[in-house]
């Protein structure tokens, strides 16, 4: 989805407004209940497209102007509001989630989220799976055993590229399953499946 030559594109606007309203008040949440003491676990699945996006810098600098251009608008909204006793509490509620999730995301994720998702896996929080590296729905692959290889060859190299491990588990896309990927998967050292 990386389009360097647009200053705006939609694709890019989807995955940022996913970062904002997913992953990084995720990560927020973990960060409230380890504060608190509270043990707990989790599986997520990072697949190898999203951890591209997530590493990529050009996509994390347009991730940062998007963060302040959206602060921006929310500025201009709280403004906007100000005489009106319905929506004015609802904008001025939103521009401090922003304003919280700006500070977290430059001060306590540096700007990288997955070095965050892989230290909470280094440190037993979370379980990260893959999933196919496309996306491709297995079961549509499997008149060409290559394919559906190549798909689960390649996650799993990604995943070792981002969280310097092999995964233990995978998302099947589309929750898409025929038995004979069970055998691909115990070959990759895949140990459970999700569908």
């Amino acid at each position: 989805i990386k389009h360097p030559e647009f200053d705006y594109f939609m694709e890019e606007h989807l995955l940022f407004e996913a970062l904002i309203e997913s992953y990084i008040p995720l990560l927020a949440t973990v960060e409230e209940l380890e504060g608190e003491g509270v043990d707990f676990k989790f599986t997520v699945s990072l697949t190898p497209p999203l951890c591209e996006m997530l590493s990529d810098h050009t996509l994390r600098s347009k991730f940062r102007k998007f963060l302040y251009r959206t602060l921006e608008l929310a500025e201009k909204e709280v403004k906007r509001t100000e005489n009106d006793t319905a929506f004015h509490p609802i904008a001025r509620f939103y521009l401090r989630r922003l304003e919280g999730l700006i500070a977290y995301y430059t001060d306590n994720l540096r700007e990288d989220i997955l070095a965050r998702y892989r230290e909470l896996q280094e440190r037993g929080r979370v379980e990260i799976v893959t999933s196919a590296c496309t996306h491709g729905l297995l079961p549509a692959l499997q008149a060409v055993p290559e394919a559906v290889r190549t798909q689960l060859k390649v996650a799993v190299k990604n995943y070792r590229k981002h969280f310097h491990t092999s995964p233990k588990g995978i998302w099947l896309p589309e929750c898409g399953y025929y038995p004979e990927v069970e055998e691909e998967l115990r070959r990759l050292g895949i140990e459970y499946f999700f569908l």
